[in-house]
């Protein structure tokens, strides 16, 4: 199938099996968004994952996930893991190192979010919420006020090397 491009203010709607049409956006098309509206944007996205999580009944919390070892808990264990890694310098570094170590020989993500879900696994569903609920402004904040964009060295993971991957691994410093 191809799909010609369209100047930004036009969508192309492809069919979908349930009937509803499918917008594409092409991201040459998307206009660069400003530090102010990152951080509205984060906080309402943070704010977004609270209310879902508050939604869930207990049967939710231990449904499976597309991330084959994780359910919905430790899924969320892990993200409020990200979210509270991005509040400050010196965390977002100890988590960093603490991930480096933990993977070993393997993905760096992958010890990274195994020693966030490990970590948050103890919380109550309401802990967990809550944190994430105080977490996400903080991290929003601190992420948008950050001025540089580097690349943090990576183990790359298809050629088993270290590289600076920056469309994968930007942190704002």
């Amino acid at each position: 199938m191809s799909i010609d491009h369209h100047p930004p203010s036009v969508h192309t709607h492809q069919p979908r099996p349930e009937g509803n049409p499918m917008t594409i956006t092409f991201v040459n098309d998307l206009r660069p968004i400003q530090r102010p509206q990152t951080v509205d944007l984060a906080e309402a996205e943070t704010s977004r994952m609270v209310t879902m999580l508050r939604s869930l009944t207990p049967e939710d919390w231990i449904r499976p996930t597309d991330c084959t070892e994780w359910d919905v808990r430790a899924l969320a264990g892990h993200v409020l893991g990200m979210t509270e890694n991005f509040s400050s310098l010196p965390r977002f570094v100890t988590s960093m190192v603490r991930g480096g170590r933990a993977a070993g020989d393997g993905p760096f993500i992958d010890g990274l979010t195994a020693l966030q879900v490990r970590a948050n696994a103890p919380l109550s569903n309401d802990e967990l919420i809550h944190r994430m609920e105080v977490a996400g402004p903080v991290q929003a904040r601190w992420r948008g006020s950050r001025r540089l964009m580097r690349a943090i060295p990576m183990k790359n993971e298809l050629h088993d090397q270290t590289v600076s991957s920056p469309p994968v691994a930007m942190v704002s410093w």
